[in-house]
């Protein structure tokens, strides 16, 4: 027999969860303890490896395909493969958002280093590929730099400076 629970969308769990931590105070502390417990459950080295993945499986030989480009909106091979870093970076970079938001930032800085992490080991694969360049570096500094900017903690900042040395040293 199978639970209605197996049968309810995502969209439609939240809404329940919702619902019930709004009726019963008593669950939502359990609710929410049991949903930070669930994203405080990563490893670092995961997150490297999903971004390393991702950014693999783009297409980048495409955006040398002389039949893919029309002429009056030509873009130049780096600066194509630099769009298609971003875009498959942006859902790494709104959740390191997502846990400074939820006030998370431990998991932030860890998630952070896993995106680091991966863009950094990226790099080595991509050396012979000239139109992909220097973007997994620049993308490295820029979510670097960014991540600095919204965290003040001079502790947090120190920690990241020690892990881009130990696993990152060529962009320490």
């Amino acid at each position: 027999m199978t639970s209605p629970l197996d049968a309810i969308s995502g969209e439609d769990a939240r809404a329940i969860l919702h619902s019930l931590a709004a009726t019963y105070p008593e669950m939502k502390r359990v609710i929410f303890a049991e949903a930070e417990e669930l994203l405080k459950d990563f490893d670092c080295e995961d997150i490297a490896l999903e971004v390393s993945f991702d950014l693999d499986m783009l297409q980048l030989e495409d955006i040398l395909d002389p039949s893919s480009t029309k002429r009056a909106n030509y873009v130049l091979p780096d600066e194509m493969a630099a769009q298609l870093f971003e875009e498959a970076l942006s859902l790494f970079e709104t959740q390191i958002i997502r846990y400074e938001e939820l006030d998370m930032r431990e998991e932030a800085k860890r998630y952070c280093m896993g995106v680091l992490l991966g863009l950094y080991s990226l790099d080595q694969d991509f050396q012979d590929q000239e139109y992909v360049f220097d973007t997994p570096r620049r993308c490295f500094e820029r979510i670097n730099e960014e991540w600095r900017q919204r965290n003040p903690s001079e502790r947090d900042r120190k920690d990241m400076e020690k892990f881009i040395s130990r696993k990152c040293p060529d962009w320490a």
